[in-house]
């Protein structure tokens, strides 16, 4: 597997996201048996960005594509520890990528935005910085 090269090109604070499942990876949740979905391959490279923490309290969750002028965006999921779901973040995939995250999370998809560009991605990931110094 190659490693993303776009991350390294993308608007600070973005090209400090950590892959940790790329493209084709399977996870398996372990989720209870009540929820809808026990597991997913990951269509897109899966990593999060350091020094943000989403609502599940973990680091925040991207989607990264391999696209220089992909779009960005979020699908928000359904997860029963949170009160309002998770937001996943996405960029540099194309609408192809944004279809195959949709899908993959079907059951659990609340929603799914895309913006018109990178300064409305950074600025929707402010409100999960956890420094003091804010973007």
């Amino acid at each position: 597997m190659q490693p993303n090269t776009i991350i390294a090109s993308l608007p600070a604070p973005l090209n400090q996201i950590v892959i940790e499942a790329p493209k084709g990876t399977y996870r398996d949740f372990g989720a209870s048996s009540d929820y809808p979905l026990k597991g997913v391959t990951y269509p897109v490279d899966y990593g999060y960005l350091p020094g943000y923490i989403g609502e599940d309290k973990a680091d925040l969750d991207f989607f990264i594509g391999s696209t220089q002028d992909g779009r960005s965006g979020f699908i928000r999921v359904f997860r029963p520890d949170t009160e309002n779901g998770e937001t996943k973040f996405f960029t540099a995939v194309t609408n192809n990528d944004i279809d195959a995250i949709c899908e993959a999370f079907k059951p659990v998809l609340l929603e799914h935005t895309t913006f018109e560009n990178n300064d409305e991605l950074l600025e929707a990931i402010k409100a999960f910085q956890t420094s003091v110094e804010k973007i």
